[in-house]
């Protein structure tokens, strides 16, 4: 019962975070071509590879193929997007900047020829492209959990291959010690018939000093 608990708080939660950033989705004026267009913005505190790469993911699957540059937009031209405006052949206006860490996205909409939509006339798109704003924070979202996976997949390796490291640092140290122990031992071995040596030498000396005497 409170692992359902648990898990209905964060569904709240994770709602009452896309309601409260759905506010940040907004209509907004911008130059294209020396003219005044409407379109709808949204801020995520995200970087700008994160947001670029969670809406490229999106008009990849959208089938939109490759864009163009544009007054500083990049450009998908002649597009179908069935979870924006379904019924139009659309050119789609995308333009993301940085600041800070934060990515602001503007995208407008064109039914080609310069013919921009706006909440006035096309209401209805106008609002489907503000929910797809709102909805790709969860995929910015995610964006952002794999690259901190395959950074810490990184620090994970960089910790293994230390460990390895230090492991065969010990193996090395431990060959270096059981040749030592052994060069010990040859040593003690050789100390003691070194000493033999002198004692068969004093004893010879000692002989030859008792001659000397008789």
């Amino acid at each position: 019962m409170k692992k359902l608990k648990n898990v209905f708080l964060l569904g709240v939660g994770f709602l009452l975070s896309i309601n409260g950033f759905s506010q940040n989705v907004r209509e907004v004026a911008t130059k294209i071509n020396k003219a005044e267009q409407k379109g709808i913005a949204a801020d995520y505190a995200y970087p700008e590879s994160y947001v670029s790469q969670a809406l490229s993911d999106k008009f990849k699957l959208a089938n939109f193929g490759k864009s163009k540059s544009k007054s500083g937009f990049s450009v998908y031209s002649a597009v179908t997007w069935a979870e924006v405006a379904p019924s139009d052949k659309l050119d789609v206006y995308v333009k993301t900047s940085e600041s800070k860490g934060n990515t602001s996205v503007i995208i407008l909409l064109s039914r080609g020829y310069d013919n921009f939509m706006n909440a006035t006339n096309d209401p209805q798109q106008m609002e489907n492209l503000k929910t797809f704003l709102t909805n790709i924070l969860a995929d910015i979202e995610t964006v952002a959990l794999a690259k901190k996976i395959e950074a810490q997949l990184k620090v994970v390796k960089e910790a293994e291959d230390k460990a390895k490291s230090i492991q065969k640092d010990y193996e090395s140290l431990k060959g270096q010690k059981e040749k030592i122990e052994k060069n010990m031992e040859q040593n003690l071995e050789a100390q003691k018939k070194a000493q033999s040596d002198i004692d068969a030498a004093n004893a010879v000396l000692n002989e030859l000093k008792a001659k000397l005497q008789k």
